[in-house]
């Protein structure tokens, strides 16, 4: 760990806004080679959930640091602007769910990721927001944990007003509903298995 030493005059705020900086730098670094990567390896897969974390947890940041504002990472497409937090985060999920579906043993999508991007969406907060959030929970492939459950619970109650409880208590029904298909799934694994 590097050592940042405060020159007398200047405020906690520069030492603060450099930090702000170098983590800026090294996440755009680290997500840019993770999805520019020929194929992902065991050392990628071991690096690309703090990577997502670290997107994750950027969605609820209000700091008007240059660093934040003009973080850049290359879209798919070559451009310049590669989206928000959450949209980052998907990226890096589709890059993982890619490259499993393309037999790449080292790439396996766990629940830890759906939940670094269910995270990333609630955290930016806002009813489309927590939509997105809900949304993920419906991938066939999602087997959604306490975690992933409440934090989407934990955001809608955040979020005040008549209709964002009615969303709320929507979210809880189809939360429900998700819990009933995973029970399902759950005894036919078990009945598969005692066969």
């Amino acid at each position: 760990a590097s050592v940042v030493h405060v020159q007398p005059g200047r405020p906690h705020l520069d030492v603060m806004e450099e930090r702000e900086r170098r983590e800026m730098a090294w996440l755009v670094k680290s997500t840019s080679r993770l999805l520019g990567a020929n194929q992902l390896s065991p050392s990628d897969m071991r690096e690309i959930a703090p990577v997502m974390r670290a997107w994750a947890r950027r969605a609820s940041r209000r700091r008007s640091s240059s660093s934040a504002r003009s973080a850049v990472v290359p879209a798919e497409d070559g451009s310049g602007s590669g989206g928000d937090s959450p949209h980052v985060v998907e990226r890096l999920l589709a890059r993982i769910q890619r490259e499993q579906s393309e037999g790449n043993a080292a790439a396996q999508v766990t629940t830890q990721h759906y939940n670094l991007l269910i995270e990333a969406w609630c955290r930016r907060g806002g009813g489309h927001a927590l939509l997105e959030a809900e949304r993920i929970l419906e991938d066939e492939h999602m087997i959604p944990n306490s975690r992933s459950i409440n934090m989407i619970i934990k955001a809608w109650v955040k979020t005040v007003g008549d209709e964002q409880m009615q969303e709320a208590n929507e979210a809880l029904k189809h939360v429900e509903t998700m819990l009933d298909r995973i029970e399902q799934l759950q005894l036919a694994n078990i009945r598969a298995y005692n066969l």
